[in-house]
Parts: C-alpha cells; sequence; structure tokens
C-alpha cells in the first residue's frame, strides 16, 4: 500500500483480503498517502490505519478492528512456527512474506 511503508506487505494482503471478506473495499486516491474506504454505502479518506478508519470515520463497531487485529496477530503467531526457508513453499499458500 502507498504510503504505509512500515506494514509488512503480506499483512498488507491479508487486510485487503479480510475487507473482501466483509464486503468492504478500498480505493488508492490519486493523491500521495492518501487512501479510501468504503462500506455500507459511506466513504472516508485515511492516511494511517484502515482499521481505525471502519471505527472511528465509518462508525462500525470496535469489535471489527479488535477481530481483524486478532486474526493478525494469530497468523504472524502461527508464522514463526514455520522455518523462513519454507513460508510461502506450499502450492496452496494465499500468503506469502511472514
Amino acid at each position: 500500500m502507498k504510503g504505509h511503508g512500515t506494514a509488512e506487505p503480506a499483512v498488507v494482503s491479508r487486510v485487503h483480503e479480510l475487507a473482501h471478506e466483509m464486503g468492504l473495499e478500498t480505493f488508492a486516491s490519486w493523491n500521495e498517502g492518501d487512501w479510501f474506504l468504503g462500506v455500507e454505502g459511506g466513504v472516508a479518506r485515511y492516511r494511517s490505519s484502515p482499521l481505525r478508519c471502519l471505527v472511528d470515520a465509518l462508525a462500525q463497531p470496535a469489535a471489527v478492528r479488535s477481530e481483524i487485529e486478532a486474526a493478525l496477530r494469530a497468523l504472524k503467531d502461527l508464522s514463526s512456527s514455520v522455518p523462513a526457508s519454507e513460508r510461502g513453499q506450499h502450492n496452496r499458500c494465499e500468503i506469502r512474506g511472514f
């Protein structure tokens, strides 16, 4: 994601997958560093965290943000049990770069 230099690409990809699974879409803006998130007919601009945008700007329950954060932590914990040389090697692996 442009403007999100601290996020790992695999984490960003998984956030996008989770957003899609929840019926959300993200849209890159034409401006450097600004992003748009749409949910249930509402659209909000954000620069740092799409999770915070969901709750603060789009009035989603805080539980949505908590559940996504918990899922990302669980994925990261699970990935640490796989040797780095083997991560992303399975033919059904959809998440790369952890």
